[in-house]
């Protein structure tokens, strides 16, 4: 995941060739579905990319790697972190609060 300041949150990935699609929920938003890229060869080899924007800006997310037909061959979440030491800034902040 990156995040920058005015820019938003991104979910981005390296898949396998065989995944043609991503499907992805950030927390407390609607499912999104991208189609991979080919990677640059080199240094990509065969293997294909995504980039997912987000809307808010909640860490949490599960993503879902989909075959040719649609199907799901994968799935992958992750969680919103523990909450850092008080003052400490706080990444999930925007999922805790709501």
């Amino acid at each position: 995941m990156f995040m920058a300041a005015r820019r938003g949150q991104f979910l981005y990935g390296h898949v396998g060739a065989a995944v043609v699609g991503v499907r992805a929920r950030f927390e407390g938003e609607d499912w999104q579905e991208v189609q991979t890229l080919p990677t640059p060869i080199p240094p990509g080899g065969r293997d294909r990319l995504f980039v997912v924007p987000a809307a808010g800006y909640c860490p949490a997310v599960t993503v879902q790697a989909l075959d040719r037909s649609g199907g799901v061959v994968d799935e992958q979440r992750i969680p919103i972190s523990p909450p850092p030491p008080p003052g400490d800034p706080d990444p999930g902040a925007a999922c805790r609060s709501g």
